[in-house]
Order: C-alpha cells, then structure tokens, then sequence
C-alpha cells in the first residue's frame, strides 16, 4: 500500500524493511497482478533528494550495511553487502549506537533527519509503531515533536491524526500520547484557525496493526 507519498522513519539498524521489500519483489515477479514495493532506503549524501515514484525509507541512526569512510561523522557513507558489520572494523561501521559516541555519529546522518523533518510536517496522519521517545534520547525529541508542531496544514484540508501503536495500554503509550497531545495543543494555538489534532492510542501490537489498519481509517475520526 506505500505510495510516494509515503515515508518510513526508523531508528533501527536492522534490514527488516529491506528484507521484506525484497521479499515483495521476488513475488510480484512470480504472481500475474501482484505489484511491487517501492521503498528506496535514503542513503547519507551531501545533496540527498526523495527519489521521485518511491516511499523513502530513513533510517536516522543508521544501518548494519553502511560503511563510514573517515572518522569525520559527515564523511560519505555506502551501502555494502548484509553481512558487512560482521565482517568490519568498528570504526567502519555508520551507525549511531547509545552511548557517548551517538551524538558525534548522529551528526552525520543531518540530511536524512531533515528530510524525516520535511515529511512530519507535511503528513496527514503519522503512526508511532514501537517507538517512544526514549527519555534518554532528548535530541529525538526536540526534533520530531518539533517538526509535529510545525505542521500546519491548510485550512479545510484533513486535521493531522497522531495514532500510537506500543501494544498494550501500559505507562509508555500514555506518555507518548500526553506527549503528542501537547504538541496538538500547541501546534493548534499557532495556527491562527480552528483544527482538531486528534491523537489515538491502539492497544494493538505492530503485527496486529498492520494486519488491521486501513488507509482510510488513519485519517478520519
């Protein structure tokens, strides 16, 4: 169902999205009528753009498959082959894990931050799936929630909707729920007209979700 109007952000160095891409492609060349997946993984460059006709996939901590080529956080960064952090050296390895060294690594993944920006603030609707904003993860926070109250949609067009899937309805759901409903509040006083930023929280695992969630029913009531 993704669409170039679509964007994945992910804090996970994982292949899963990549994995079931691929997984996608090989059948759709197998099954008459099946259609493909566009998702193009956004890889760290000086000019980086959203390739027209895909979902782009940002992954704003990095990736297994990435190398750095320099010390430098901004240095350039390529794709290599699924195994390529088993095989590395650490100093290699473009992603940014927890720990005195994130903020420097996470320097270098600016490009891709902006354009996850850029896309908060233009969504209709954006789902939070397994994430939470961590408490330690302050730098998320300010950005994310900051480009959620920028988004200013014009008036007459859908209200933005904030779904929150964490699975069950425990403490981290509702402080991610407190936490967008403050942005809403916020982001509707600056408006200067009348919206109603909706925020819902489904007691719903990721598998769950997606085996249930309908295009349709992300932007309504």
């Amino acid at each position: 169902m993704l669409t170039e109007n679509d964007t994945i952000i992910s804090f996970n160095y994982d292949l899963v999205v990549e994995k079931l891409r691929d997984a996608r492609n090989v059948r759709a060349n197998q099954t008459p009528g099946l259609s493909g997946s566009k998702v193009d993984v956004v890889h760290p460059a000086p000019r980086v753009e959203r390739a027209p006709g895909t979902c782009p996939l940002l992954k704003l901590h990095g990736s297994v498959n990435w190398q750095k080529f320099a010390a430098d956080p901004s240095a350039r960064v390529q794709p290599r082959d699924d195994d390529f952090a088993l095989h590395c050296s650490p100093p290699q390895m473009a992603i940014a894990t927890p720990g005195p060294s994130k903020m420097r690594e996470a320097d270098g993944f600016k490009c891709i931050w902006n354009l996850a920006c850029d896309a908060l603030k233009a969504a209709h609707a954006i789902v939070f799936v397994g994430f939470r904003f961590p408490e330690t993860d302050a730098y998320a926070l300010e950005r994310l929630l900051g480009a959620i109250e920028e988004n200013h949609p014009p008036p007459m067009t859908p209200a933005l909707r904030l779904h929150v899937v964490l699975g069950e309805a425990g403490r981290h759901a509702k402080r991610l729920g407190a936490l967008l409903e403050r942005v809403g509040e916020t982001r509707d006083e600056s408006l200067g007209y009348s919206t109603s930023t909706a925020v819902t929280i489904h007691p719903l695992y990721g598998q769950d979700f997606f085996a249930t969630f309908s295009r349709n029913g992300l932007v309504s009531r």
